[in-house]
């Protein structure tokens, strides 16, 4: 006689669950843009201060560079 072992039920593990998937997606979409923004922000910061006109140094602190 054969014996049968009783039936599990699926745990949370093992069945995919699809909006945890598209959640971690967007989730790493949204890193990325964040990532994206702050390189593009450094890199405009540096470009005004490129083509801006040099800033007068006071002349107080010109002489403390001198001595």
């Amino acid at each position: 006689m054969k014996r049968f072992e009783a039936l599990t039920e699926p745990t949370g593990e093992t069945i995919p669950n699809t909006y945890e998937e598209r959640r971690a997606a967007l989730t790493a979409k949204r890193q990325k843009a964040r990532r994206e923004e702050q390189d593009y922000a450094a890199v405009r910061r540096n470009v005004e201060e490129f083509l801006s006109p040099p800033r007068q140094v006071p002349a107080r602190q010109k002489d403390m560079e001198l001595e």
